[in-house]
């Protein structure tokens, strides 16, 4: 895939791993101060301080152009996406979503959504909170 695209992405970090993958990539993060870190780290990636809704909306034809060719990995807040995020998500179109989640109550909310135009390859478990009762989980999905 030529282009990935890190929604929720803070400093960039998951990108940076998966830099060696991809010949472009784009992090989107509402906080300043970690878009600025991101830069410093990533200084060959393209990062928007802009919140997911309007970065989407922004870029929507854009995004739908180079949607066999992209990956987007979205890793929102524990209240997951809202309605707006996740229908320009469906109309972007990207060949693959990874989301990443903490909170498994709105992760099977959004997934029913984002169901209607992806088919869930695999789910992993994570124990990142040794002790707790929390973990993250990761969904990738594929286009239909």
């Amino acid at each position: 895939l030529a282009e990935l695209i890190e929604l929720y992405g803070g400093s960039g970090l998951l990108a940076k791993i998966l830099k060696p993958f991809f010949n472009k990539i784009k992090v989107v993060e509402s906080n300043s101060h970690a878009t600025e870190l991101g830069k410093q780290l990533l200084p060959d990636a393209q990062f928007y301080n802009s919140t997911v809704d309007i970065f989407l909306e922004n870029h929507a034809k854009d995004l739908r152009a180079k949607a066999s060719e992209s990956l987007m990995i979205i890793n929102p807040p524990r209240k997951g996406c809202s309605d707006q995020v996740l229908e320009s998500l469906i109309k972007a179109g990207s060949a693959y979503l990874i989301y990443i989640s903490c909170n498994p109550n709105t992760l099977a909310r959004d997934l029913k959504k984002l169901r209607q135009d992806y088919q869930i390859v695999s789910v992993q478990g994570f124990d990142m909170f040794p002790q707790t009762n929390h973990f993250e989980t990761l969904v990738l999905m594929m286009k239909n």
